[in-house]
């Protein structure tokens, strides 16, 4: 085929956030559960990941995609793409996969790819993990990032809240201020709660307040139960 796009979970549904509207949090609030009935575990507050006593669970190692995963997807790809191919990383966080999966990722294209196969990334993160290092990369290979933040420092630290439940907004907005400054092509991804639909003109459009050409508006649903209509939760009260 001409072109292809893939969509790859690095570290599946790991990640160092704990937002409330997060449709992972069912996920890790079952296995919190389960864990408490058949052992113990523990939380590491930069990954997000945790480590579990108990047999039935993967430990972290064995949540993020393997090396011979990483070549096998790459050699399939590029064999049957001949023009352009794209790449996008998503969560749970892609960054808790670590720098390291990243630099052996595109160091593994380079090495694979026809020079006429096109290779495209774009990153979707919270931004907690981002650093020099990380904006070296995606800066070298080009990389589009999306970087989530809710509109306002305290519509976000309401929702938005790390393993120890603590507001992320200032350290989002510095990995922010790092990829600006690094020229790193940057879209804002915000996620439009029933609170920030109330006062639209304080919230919105985060792209002027914060100096981004695009950013991306999410509205929430919240599904009641399968078969009925689901509620707009986005929308102000009436």
């Amino acid at each position: 085929m001409k072109t292809l796009s893939l969509l790859i979970k690095p570290a599946s549904g790991l990640c160092n956030m704990r937002c409330d509207y997060c449709f992972y949090r069912a996920e890790v609030a079952n296995l919190s559960n389960a864990v408490q009935t058949h052992g113990s575990s523990s939380i590491d507050d930069a990954t997000g990941s945790q480590t579990y006593t108990n047999e039935l669970f993967h430990p972290f190692e064995q949540q993020i995609m393997s090396s011979e995963m990483i070549e096998l997807l790459i050699r399939k790809a590029c064999e049957n793409t001949s023009e352009s191919l794209q790449i996008v990383f998503q969560g749970g966080e892609p960054a808790v996969a670590g720098l390291d999966f990243f630099q052996k990722f595109t160091d593994m294209m380079e090495k694979t790819r026809r020079r006429r196969l096109r290779v495209s990334y774009a990153f979707q993160t919270n931004g907690l993990l981002l650093d020099e290092k990380w904006a070296e990369l995606f800066l070298k290979y080009h990389f589009l990032i999306g970087l989530s933040f809710d509109g306002t420092d305290s519509l976000h630290d309401r929702w938005r809240t790390d393993t120890a439940g603590k507001g992320t907004a200032s350290r989002v907005l510095s990995s922010w201020r790092l990829l600006q400054e690094k020229h790193i092509d940057v879209n804002l991804l915000c996620v439009v709660t029933r609170q920030m639909a109330a006062k639209p003109e304080k919230s919105l459009p985060i792209s002027e307040k914060y100096g981004s050409g695009v950013s991306a508006i999410h509205p929430l649903y919240r599904i009641r139960q399968a078969k009925t209509k689901p509620e707009n939760k986005y929308l102000p009260d009436a």
